[in-house]
């Protein structure tokens, strides 16, 4: 099925799969000319809240694991998946790399977390 939607919206795949690039090429193939993408993902934390946010996010995913689980030993995994994921700007060569354009981001909370959109670029069909 090619150019089979307006839209795709994902949280957190690309720490979650092995190609990256292949998920985005796929993504790019299935999407319609002009069709739009929107990542939600975390972000290397860096500037001077770096060491509050990363003891912050240790301790209170620790704590809620803790709670629903009895296991309060999920921060070195999370923290390894949020560090081996790339800066927003590395994220936007990817999309571009892809074949989108109109690329851009919003980081949020302290930079911990950004939103990535960008804009499918073929023009017309491809039949």
């Amino acid at each position: 099925m090619v150019e089979s939607f307006d839209a795709i919206t994902e949280g957190y795949p690309p720490r979650n799969v092995e190609d990256p690039a292949g998920v985005l090429r796929e993504q790019h193939r299935v999407l319609e000319p002009g069709g739009r993408i929107i990542i939600l993902e975390t972000c290397p934390r860096s500037g001077p809240v770096k060491p509050i946010m990363e003891w912050g996010m240790c301790a209170i995913v620790s704590l809620l694991r803790q709670v629903v689980s009895g296991d309060g030993s999920s921060c070195a995994y999370l923290e390894s998946r949020t560090r081996a994921f790339e800066s927003p700007q590395q994220v936007a060569d990817l999309l571009s790399r892809m074949g989108f354009h109109d690329i851009g981001w919003n980081t949020k909370f302290f930079g911990t977390n950004v939103i990535l959109w960008a804009t499918e670029s073929r023009k017309g069909s491809r039949g």
